[in-house]
């Protein structure tokens, strides 16, 4: 069991949905990271989870329904889906060698009633810090 500090995230993580993965690992939905360079691209990464709210679940979603406001329950599916997708597709990124995800994209569609599928993609490259002290990617005195 993992510890949780008094705001209720868990010790080492930085936000209650981020996992150890993701936080060892540049991601964006951008296709560049500023202050870094693309060395390598090693291609295109794809992710998808499936997830339903059991019957209670969706009895608790329809009764929120009714009475109007935020639907917390399916939020919170919706949530973990996205965490779901998002950890495999990093764990695929990691097993090509590569340390940065980039230009991901998410997706989310109901599949059938109460069942969640959510998509991730993006392009697993290897990227490196630029140099502070010269515009060039590749500096001769840091060799990278």
């Amino acid at each position: 069991m993992q510890d949780k500090k008094e705001d209720g995230q868990i010790e080492g993580h930085p936000t209650p949905h981020t996992s150890a993965i993701q936080s060892q690992m540049l991601c964006t939905t951008t296709d560049v990271i500023p202050g870094f360079f693309i060395k390598e691209i090693k291609g295109l990464v794809f992710s998808q989870t499936v997830r339903s709210r059991g019957a209670l679940g969706r009895f608790m979603a329809t009764i929120q329904g009714i009475i109007g406001g935020k639907t917390t329950s399916y939020i919170s599916e919706l949530e973990k889906a996205k965490k779901e997708a998002l950890d495999e597709a990093l764990k695929k990124t990691e097993a090509l060698g590569c340390n940065a995800l980039i230009g991901i994209d998410f997706d989310f569609s109901e599949v059938l009633e109460g069942y969640i599928m959510f998509s991730v993609n993006g392009t697993a490259c290897i990227v490196r810090k630029k140099c502070s002290h010269t515009p060039e990617e590749v500096c001769e005195n840091c060799k990278r």
